[in-house]
């Protein structure tokens, strides 16, 4: 289902995802904003006037606008899956805030009668389009520093003052954190690993009321290893992600939920890797006769994560405008990484 000239969008949610997404939109010369709507009448009535574009109070009303060729949802996950049959049915290509839905079975049932209307769905795993994910991948497929052994993933992530009849503290409605949270990572692990990956064990660690806190699982991508850890942090306490990856010549580390810096501490020889590198680099000497090399971004990870949604949907925009351009992400990809969270949640 091709498009001439501009994507018109229609955005469901207003809330923080949403608003940042239509901030993104703005900056897309290839797309126009022609619709929002919200249970939030007067909100939806609000951000609508903002950029130019109608509001609907539901998303049956805002799926009979034939102006509206792509719909993005950004809303709870719970949703999900019943939102994006209901655009599919009515011809409209879908991108998502991940999970596509909290049921492989439902993910699986989205995807192929996406297929058979000729609608393409994209979901945000945002971290494919980070430049220093990129890196990796690189330096993996090229085998710089030789095999990929061992992946160390530790994510402590802060919900912030959530009340506690949330969504998000729901799994019936959130998905749990594997599934909720976790999911990008997991589409992270395989992307760079070029494997489809297994969980061969899980555990999770509850407080003392019953809540979920902490979880953590040992999984294998080909011939790496990997251990992958996430916890909910109470309010204050800081949000720090970690992921370092061994390979035969090194070692490779990212900071950040979406990382604006990347160290390399290697064995072999450094030269070789500097070329892989984005934004400004810098050599050192390490100890002994190892080296290391940094490189950061300077314009810092609000700038990062506007450009990777950016980049995740003109993956999404540029096939719908000419089909001769492929998805980046493709249905395979979207369920192979809810395969990974439904087993670790398992």
């Amino acid at each position: 289902m091709q498009v001439e000239g501009q994507v018109g969008v229609g955005v469901l949610g207003v809330g923080t995802y949403g608003m940042f997404c239509l901030d993104v939109l703005a900056a897309m010369p290839e797309v126009s904003i022609v619709a929002v709507a919200d249970v939030d009448v007067a909100k939806a009535r609000l951000v609508a006037a903002q950029h130019s574009a109608r509001s609907y109070s539901t998303l049956e009303k805002m799926l009979d606008d034939p102006y509206i060729h792509m719909v993005i949802l950004a809303t709870p996950p719970y949703l999900h899956a019943q939102q994006a049959r209901a655009a599919i049915r009515a011809g409209k290509h879908v991108f998502c805030d991940a999970p596509l839905a909290l049921t492989l079975e439902d993910a699986d049932d989205l995807l192929a009668e996406a297929a058979r209307a000729g609608v393409l769905v994209g979901v945000d795993h945002v971290m494919r389009f980070n430049p220093f994910y990129e890196t990796v991948r690189a330096i993996r497929e090229d085998r710089v520093l030789g095999t990929l052994q061992h992946i160390d993933l530790m994510d402590h992530f802060s919900p912030g003052e959530r009340p506690l009849d949330h969504w998000f503290w729901d799994d019936a409605r959130s998905g749990g954190i594997w599934l909720e949270h976790c999911l990008p990572f997991f589409d992270a692990l395989i992307w760079i690993t070029g494997e489809t990956g297994e969980i061969v064990g899980a555990q999770s660690f509850t407080r003392s009321d019953g809540m979920l806190q902490r979880v953590q699982a040992i999984g294998r991508f080909g011939e790496t290893a990997a251990h992958i850890y996430h916890s909910l942090e109470p309010v204050g306490v800081p949000e720090r992600t970690i992921v370092r990856l061994t390979f035969e010549g090194g070692t490779i580390t990212l900071r950040e939920w979406l990382p604006t810096v990347i160290e390399i501490i290697a064995w072999w020889d450094i030269a070789p890797l500097i070329i892989y590198l984005p934004g400004s680099v810098t050599p050192e000497k390490y100890e002994g006769n190892m080296k290391r090399l940094r490189a950061y971004s300077p314009q810092g990870s609000q700038i990062l994560m506007r450009e990777g949604l950016q980049r995740a949907l003109h993956s999404l925009t540029a096939p719908i405008c000419d089909s001769s351009i492929p998805v980046t992400i493709t249905h395979e990809d979207i369920q192979q990484a809810m395969r990974l969270a439904l087993a670790a949640s398992r």
